[in-house]
C-alpha cells in the first residue's frame, strides 16, 4: 500500500494509521486494563487468548512494556 493510499484511508476513516499505535503505546497500561475490564478477562484468560504468558500481561498492566503492533492491531484496536 502506498503512503498516498494510506493517507487517504486515514482521512476517510478518521484514523491515523501512521501514529495511532504510538499513541496507544504511550498509555498501553491503561488500555490493557480497560480492555480486560470491558471484556471481563483475568490475567490468565487474556494471556491464553493472546498466546502470551501471564507474566507478559502483568508487565503490560504495570507499564513495564507494551503489546506488539500485531497484537494491538488484532485485539486492542477493535475498541476504536
Amino acid at each position: 500500500m502506498s503512503l498516498d493510499t494510506l493517507s487517504k484511508l486515514s482521512a476517510v476513516l478518521d484514523f491515523d494509521f501512521k501514529t495511532d499505535y504510538h499513541k496507544f503505546k504511550e498509555h498501553s497500561a491503561e488500555h490493557v486494563c480497560s480492555f480486560m475490564s470491558e471484556n471481563q478477562y483475568s490475567i490468565r484468560q487474556l494471556a491464553k487468548v493472546l498466546n502470551v504468558s501471564a507474566t507478559t500481561i502483568k508487565h503490560w498492566r504495570g507499564g513495564v512494556c507494551a503489546p506488539s503492533y500485531l497484537i494491538w492491531e488484532r485485539f486492542f484496536k477493535q475498541g476504536k
